[in-house]
């Protein structure tokens, strides 16, 4: 199953590790087709996400979505949203206040088909 490789593929590659009693940023950085993600949060608990990329790709638009750890289910948490020019970047930035068991994981995807990175944030 597609999910289930996914959860696979990114558990062995990114570990998050967001402090449980202050906010503070915790990000994935890495060769994700120049796409990365920045969570806030405690806990079980996400605050905000930002999806964000450099280069000038005019019309980039990103979706973020939560592979659930005990149902494998996908849920999004948001629809595709244009990305904003800051500079040599460009971001999105979310506040889904929903709360997530351990396991799950964040993910973002670009419609410039650029890889989908993910975080187990709750590792």
């Amino acid at each position: 199953m597609v999910i289930k490789s996914a959860l696979a593929a990114a558990a062995a590659v990114m570990v998050v590790t967001p402090s449980s009693s202050a906010t503070v940023p915790a990000e994935t950085h890495g060769g994700y087709g120049g796409v990365h993600i920045d969570v806030w949060g405690e806990s079980t608990h996400v605050k905000s996400v930002r999806a964000w990329a450099k280069g000038p790709v005019k019309g980039e638009r990103f979706r973020a979505y939560v592979i659930h750890a005990h149902s494998e289910t996908r849920e999004n948490l948001s629809g595709w949203r244009l990305a904003k020019r800051h500079g040599g970047m460009h971001s999105v930035t979310w506040s889904p206040h929903t709360d997530y068991r351990h396991g799950s994981l964040l993910c973002v995807e670009s419609n410039k088909k650029r890889a989908k990175p993910c975080a187990d944030i709750w590792k």
